[in-house]
């Protein structure tokens, strides 16, 4: 409300307004809104520890060297 002018008409009731308000805001998420999220985020991590295990094992046999922990041998 501003500058004097009175209250604007209402468009809805005050019984619609609280049924929407309600419908919207007080409802409980479905038992299985999450599940693809989930299964989503147990793929990733497991496709994570195959590439670390992986990597592991591979500087563990030699075949790609880890450049950043090299010791030079001095003779």
């Amino acid at each position: 409300m501003g500058k004097g002018s009175g209250r604007r008409p209402k468009e809805v009731t005050d019984e619609d307004l609280e049924e929407a308000w309600n419908r919207i805001f007080n409802s409980k998420p479905a038992l299985d809104q999450f599940e693809l999220h989930k299964q989503k985020v147990a793929w990733r991590d497991e496709m994570v520890k195959e590439d670390h295990e992986k990597s592991i094992k591979d500087k563990s046999d030699g075949s790609i060297t880890d450049t950043k922990n090299i010791k030079e041998v001095k003779k």
